[in-house]
């Protein structure tokens, strides 16, 4: 992001022209500090004259997001959502958190969801995003073992209510 965001110049209109680039993914400057080595990191005036330098040689711009870890979002990744929400955490079958890049993922079956929505609208509506690439939740297995994710209450009573709402007296005949 760095390498096409930085000092970009006519990058844009070239990447169009020669290659018939569109369309680019990126993170918000304040989230991309904390994927990147700072001398690599993008201040907000930065990215955002870059945003402009790229949508005048026809792109569209799509801002990463996820809700795993919240499109490492300062709240992910300072572990507020972890101080504040630790009910929130993706489970494994024996009850241990899951965690990638530090801190607990979190499940959708939860109010993270709604946590994850709320600021994915937000970075949209404040960097004018014409879309968003909403990364995919990737279950884990737990580094202790453990089975695969999620067995959080949350994931455990929508699938009841899944199973229920798709089967029901099905389910009750063949499974007891």
């Amino acid at each position: 992001q760095y390498d096409a965001m930085h000092d970009c110049g006519d990058l844009p209109q070239h990447l169009a022209e020669t290659y018939g680039f569109n369309t680019m993914i990126v993170l918000p400057p304040e989230a991309h500090a904390y994927t990147a080595p700072p001398e690599c990191r993008l201040s907000k005036a930065e990215f955002s004259s870059s945003l402009t330098a790229y949508r005048q040689a026809g792109f569209r711009v799509l801002l990463y997001s996820s809700i795993m870890h919240i499109g490492h979002s300062p709240a992910w990744e300072e572990g507020v959502i972890e101080r504040e929400h630790p009910e929130w955490a993706q489970q494994d079958s024996a009850g241990n958190t899951i965690r990638r890049y530090g801190h607990p993922w979190l499940c959708p079956s939860t109010g993270a969801l709604q946590f994850a929505i709320d600021y994915t609208l937000d970075i949209v509506r404040r960097y004018g995003a014409d879309g968003v690439m909403l990364d995919n939740n990737q279950f884990m297995t737990a580094d202790g073992g453990g089975g695969p994710t999620c067995y959080c209450d949350g994931c455990r009573k929508a699938f009841r209510a899944y199973i229920m709402g798709r089967f029901g007296d099905l389910l009750q005949a063949h499974l007891g």
